[in-house]
């Protein structure tokens, strides 16, 4: 089984080049490794770059997890900072925040007062 770099998932979803598209295509046709640092980067390049609404980013990482050929490392901890996502904030901060729960973290530390304002997250958020 081979894991999928970004540029796999952006094509994916971007569907901006149809000869590289063909060929993501063609790799997730297989069983595959999605990684979560793999949907980490591939949200911020495209949100950042390709400027993609929400919707479309979610439902592009929700469709690819979906894949009867996927294998998702932390597949609960996605799903949930997809969902989480979907009614705002920032989807590293959701998913930050579902993989430390996944790992069984007492609570989350940080700076970012946005973070720790966020309702009902997954574990306690402190604030320093």
């Amino acid at each position: 089984m081979l894991a999928i770099d970004t540029n796999i998932v952006v094509r994916l979803i971007a569907r901006d080049d149809p000869d590289q598209v063909a060929l993501a295509e063609a790799a997730v046709s297989a069983p595959f490794l999605l990684l979560p640092t793999v949907v980490l980067e591939a949200e911020w390049v495209l949100r950042g770059r390709y400027k993609l609404p929400r919707e479309r980013i979610a439902d592009g990482f929700a469709i690819i997890a979906g894949l009867w050929m996927a294998r998702v490392a932390s597949a609960e901890a996605l799903a949930s900072a997809i969902a989480r996502w979907r009614n705002g904030g920032d989807f590293a901060d959701h998913f930050h925040l579902a993989l430390a729960a996944e790992a069984d973290a007492s609570g989350f530390v940080t700076f970012d007062r946005a973070l720790a304002g966020r309702r009902e997250p997954p574990l306690p958020v402190t604030l320093l």
